[in-house]
């Protein structure tokens, strides 16, 4: 069973606390929201569950193994979909959509197979030879989608995913983020109340700390 766990986390921005001696796991087939208010360090929490950023103390752990920002260079364990879609916006989507496959190691037949399985998943089938920049935002919202999703990636971390579309499209990045994720671990930091409620489990961040919600 895949899990991914982090305990006894603490962080700080010079003085400020943001995370104060906080536990959370999260096993497959789970989707979690973490939610609180503006400046409670969610993003922080994502990111030190992603292993982007060091804790002040504490630890992360996959499938019982203890990680590290270097450790997780060497994987694709973990995929991001970020509130700004972040993607090669003078390349086509097919090439996007390719990334984290081939960062994988994978072959270009089988990452071009995975990229075109994912694009279809995500309503964007008809666009493989579209250059990226031409898409809209919600178009982009879900390439990034499809790209986390053609990565074959154990756990996705979405910060934000429906932040900056209207509630139509948001629906939409909703259902292709968490449809069929039975198969890996999904955690998303957001306000978002439609999307909190769609996760199977809704963590509540203020004070530094973790509350069940």
């Amino acid at each position: 069973m895949r899990r991914l766990e982090a305990r006894a986390i603490a962080h700080s921005f010079g003085n400020h606390r943001v995370l104060n001696d906080l536990s959370v796991l999260v096993e497959q087939g789970q989707s979690l929201a973490i939610s609180g208010p503006s400046g409670s360090g969610k993003s922080t929490l994502l990111s030190i569950l992603g292993l982007l950023i060091t804790p002040d103390s504490g630890v992360v752990e996959i499938d019982g193994k203890i990680m590290s920002r270097r450790s997780q260079l060497a994987t694709n364990r973990v995929a991001w979909v970020f509130q700004a879609g972040n993607a090669l916006l003078a390349r086509t989507v097919i090439d996007n959509a390719m990334l984290g496959s081939l960062l994988s190691g994978v072959d270009e037949d089988t990452a071009k197979r995975r990229a075109s399985d994912a694009l279809s998943c995500v309503g964007l089938g008809d666009h493989h030879k579209a250059i990226t920049s031409t898409l809209s935002g919600g178009e982009l919202q879900r390439l990034c989608i499809a790209r986390a999703l053609a990565g074959r990636s154990r756990i996705i971390l979405a910060d934000e995913p429906t932040g900056q579309l209207d509630l139509k499209t948001s629906e939409q990045v909703v259902d292709y983020l968490l449809d069929a994720h039975h198969e890996r671990i999904t955690i998303v930091a957001t306000h978002d109340p439609l999307l909190a409620l769609r996760c199977d489990r809704e963590l509540w961040l203020e004070g530094g700390r973790l509350v069940e919600r």
